[in-house]
């Protein structure tokens, strides 16, 4: 009978641990700056601005600044673990540029969401 009663606690608590916790929502990313397709001037600084947000916890974030012309990439890597999280960066425009501006987010429960835009530099 204790063997039986161990067992069905053991069982219990290994279910438990394993449900969903019914979070299917990837964090929900808005790119505030620079707006997409904007136009900036040769050696201008320009700051990345982006909010990110998730029902649960926000495990990590990614911000990756590709140069279109060189495919140089800038990488940053945040380990928020918040709901609420905001990236601000900047880097320095070259004339004749394309950036994309990427940004990737995933949460404790897998889910992952991604915003990209580009910007040029003239």
């Amino acid at each position: 009978m204790r063997r039986l009663l161990t067992l069905a606690l053991l069982v219990s608590f290994i279910s438990a641990c394993s449900k969903s916790s019914g979070d299917d929502a990837g964090p929900v990313i808005v790119i505030i700056s620079p707006q997409a397709n904007a136009e900036v001037a040769s050696g201008s600084s320009v700051n990345v601005s982006a909010s990110i947000n998730d029902e649960s916890e926000i495990h990590e974030a990614h911000l990756d600044i590709t140069n279109k012309t060189t495919n140089e990439v800038l990488h940053y890597h945040y380990h928020p673990d918040l709901k609420t999280f905001t990236i601000n960066e900047t880097f320095t425009a070259i004339a004749g540029t394309t950036y994309k501006i990427e940004v990737e987010a995933d949460d404790h429960s897998g889910n992952k969401s991604e915003k990209e835009i580009e910007i040029q530099c003239h």
